[in-house]
């Protein structure tokens, strides 16, 4: 196919990454982490690619495996707050007391959100909702027995899931792409608030 053929390496990663985040959204987790096993053999060096295969194993409660590709992204790129809130969450959440690590979650929560924060603001641009690291920062806390700090950053986070739904009906969007972004933000702001429950609980989160 000479279409393929003129994709580059990381041009052809992004494809499998691509094919691996809808099967993620599918629940097809194998077949997830063989699209992005194929992203990193066709390029090594691409971040995205060992993130989503840890996202996977994640998913798969295979711990140990994600933290390997999480750590994996780490060495290739420091400052990637993505990778960092991974690892955190990881940390923080891992079914297994063996991969659990309250003091490293914290600090790569941490972490993840100053990345985030220090990104835009050398970008000069405005950054996009952080909700997903104000999520990580409760969760990382809850596992440290921080309980009322666990619950604060659970209620900024919310708070933000919530702006997102209100700002889904002014996007320039497509109906079919608002109902999709409706129905997964629900989902999430329904995760949250259970979360937040467990931590009024003063108990943390275990995946």
């Amino acid at each position: 196919n000479n279409s393929l053929k003129e994709l580059t390496p990381r041009m052809l990663a992004k494809k499998y990454i691509r094919e691996a985040r809808k099967l993620t959204r599918q629940k097809k987790y194998d077949l997830c982490i063989e699209k992005a096993s194929a992203a990193i053999r066709t390029d090594p060096k691409y971040v995205r690619g060992y993130r989503q295969r840890g996202g996977c194993y994640f998913d798969m409660k295979r711990f140990n495996e994600a933290l390997v590709d999480f750590n994996s992204a780490l060495k290739l790129n420091a400052s990637d707050r993505k990778t960092l809130n991974g690892i955190a969450f990881i940390y923080a959440t891992a079914g297994d007391p063996k991969v659990r690590n309250g003091e490293k979650a914290l600090e790569y929560a941490q972490l993840a959100s100053d990345k985030f924060i220090l990104y835009y603001k050398k970008k000069g641009r405005k950054a996009p909702n952080p909700y997903v690291y104000k999520h990580t920062l409760a969760a990382a806390n809850a596992r440290s027995d921080n309980f009322a700090d666990a619950k604060k950053y659970q209620l900024e986070a919310i708070k933000l899931l919530k702006n997102n739904i209100e700002d889904i009906s002014v996007k320039n969007w497509d109906l079919s792409k608002k109902e999709r972004a409706r129905v997964y933000y629900d989902e999430k702001l329904t995760e949250y608030e259970s979360e937040l429950a467990l931590y009024e609980r003063n108990q943390p989160l275990t995946k």
